[in-house]
């Protein structure tokens, strides 16, 4: 019965793994990380959301949308809206700049601007 459910894991794993691979960092969310520590571990996505959302505001191209931020597990939330294909990659790539980040989950739409 262990073999049965190891290997049944080690699919569910290499699934998982091809879909991120597929499909980008957004599969990445749904895979149930493994976290050390809850409370450290809020603490950490706190401070995460904390450096995103600065360095969402510092960028010229990024500050004058209104974009949320939230972190579980060291993976990055973003929702909102913005003008163009260019502003969701660059919030995209502000996000996976900051240190601790593990994925990031781009969620932001195109609205007009």
């Amino acid at each position: 019965m262990s073999y049965l459910r190891s290997m049944t894991s080690l699919k569910v794993k290499i699934l998982i793994a091809l879909n991120l691979f597929l499909n980008g960092t957004a599969a990445f969310a749904f895979h149930n990380v493994e976290m050390h520590g809850q409370a450290s571990g809020c603490q950490h996505d706190q401070h995460i959301s904390e450096e995103v959302r600065t360095a969402l505001m510092n960028d010229a191209k990024i500050s004058g949308y209104k974009i949320n931020v939230s972190t579980r597990q060291k993976i990055v939330y973003l929702s909102g809206e913005v003008s163009g294909r260019e502003s969701m990659i660059r919030a995209n790539e502000l996000a996976r700049s900051i240190k601790g980040v593990r994925g990031v989950v781009n969620m932001l739409k195109m609205g007009p601007g």
